[in-house]
Parts: structure tokens; sequence; C-alpha cells
């Protein structure tokens, strides 16, 4: 089992949809494939395509964020979603790893979710104030995807469990 943030969106746009959905999404619009049906090398090399005049830098940390999300979350993986503009998060369990979906849109009927995971979420009302702070700066990282370090897992799950939430 691993602990995974994933964020919903730069302003927390996709936030409300990824909990009504039971799944957390990452929109990448210009990105129409699958994910897992990328090697990290031939990921490496669409998005050096697609972002041509990017730095080597910034494209490292998209296929990392990438590769994870579409090839390493697995199904029993906890997930923690932040909310942007509140004072907690949504965690849960993730029931179905990833998965290309062509038919979801976000709140906004704007733009469509395509790259999806399916969690049942255990709970959306985790105070950041249960936490610590080495717990909070690691999980304050700006990533919009990562895995979350053991001393942080262990907290949030400690966290659930004081209030007899079972993650």
């Amino acid at each position: 089992m691993t602990a995974w943030v994933v964020r919903a969106g730069a302003d927390g746009t996709d936030e409300n949809s990824n909990l009504n959905k039971n799944m957390v999404s990452i929109r990448w619009d210009d990105f129409p494939e699958k994910l897992n049906s990328l090697n990290k090398d031939d990921l490496r090399e669409y998005l050096r395509k697609i972002h041509p005049n990017e730095a080597e830098g910034r494209l490292r940390n998209w296929l990392s964020q990438l590769y994870s999300f579409g090839n390493e979350i697995q199904k029993g993986d906890i997930i923690v979603l932040p909310f942007k503009n509140q004072p907690s998060m949504a965690v849960g369990r993730v029931r179905k790893p990833y998965y290309y979906e062509n038919g979801l849109m976000s709140a906004d009927g704007c733009t469509p979710l395509r790259h999806i995971v399916e969690v049942e979420w255990r709970m959306n009302d985790l105070l950041r104030i249960d936490l610590d702070e080495e717990t909070l700066r690691h999980l304050n990282r700006p990533p919009t995807v990562f895995k979350v370090n053991p001393y942080a897992e262990r907290r949030i799950i400690d966290a659930a469990l004081k209030r007899g939430i079972i993650i």
C-alpha cells in the first residue's frame, strides 16, 4: 500500500466533481493518449513533442506525475485530496487504478476529465490542524501528483483513526 496526493486543479476546480464521482482526475487536456499505454521513454518523447520549448526539469516533473498517475497508483492505495480553499482534505482508497474515460466532464461542463482513478472516499473532512507541521509541509508540496512519505502517511492514518475512521 502506498499513499498519494492527487490535487484537483490549480484552483481546486475539480474537487467537487472528484468527490461526487468517487474519483480523482488530472486534466492534461493536451494529452489524448492513455497514460498506461506508453512506457516511460515513450511518454517522455511525447511530452517533448507537444512541449518542445519546455525546460528539461519541467518535463521530468511532468513525466514523473503522469507516469505515477497512469502506472503506479494501484488498487488499495490511499489517495489524499487536499482542498485548495478549505482547511481540510479528503482521504480514500483506490477502487480501480487508472483508466481513460472519454465521456466525463468537469463541473463547469467545459473540460473533459479523461484521466481517472476510481476512489472510495472514507472521509472528506480531515482537518489540517489534526496533522503536525512536518506532515503539512510535505502535503503542501506543489506537484499535482506525488507519493506521500511514510511519516506523513502514518500521521494521516492516525488522524483518521482518532476520529474512528479506518482508511
